[in-house]
């Protein structure tokens, strides 16, 4: 399964931070402001440590190095 790191560090599965993240622009445990508040590039998706290149859509693009 692949998930999701948002800049402020906390992880979720992608399916469900990508719905969360089409209405919202923060983190949903933490309230971070990610689009104002946070570099953006710092989204990261994770598969056992290593980057995913998975479909991307928004404004996030994951990064390509963990």
């Amino acid at each position: 399964m692949v998930d999701k790191r948002l800049p402020c560090m906390h992880l979720f599965h992608t399916d469900c931070v990508d719905q969360w993240l089409v209405t919202n622009k923060h983190c949903p445990i933490c309230r971070v402001d990610i689009e104002t508040h946070l570099n953006k590039d710092a989204i990261i998706a994770t598969s056992s440590g290593n980057a995913e290149n998975g479909s991307n859509s928004g404004w996030w693009q994951p990064a390509a190095d963990c």
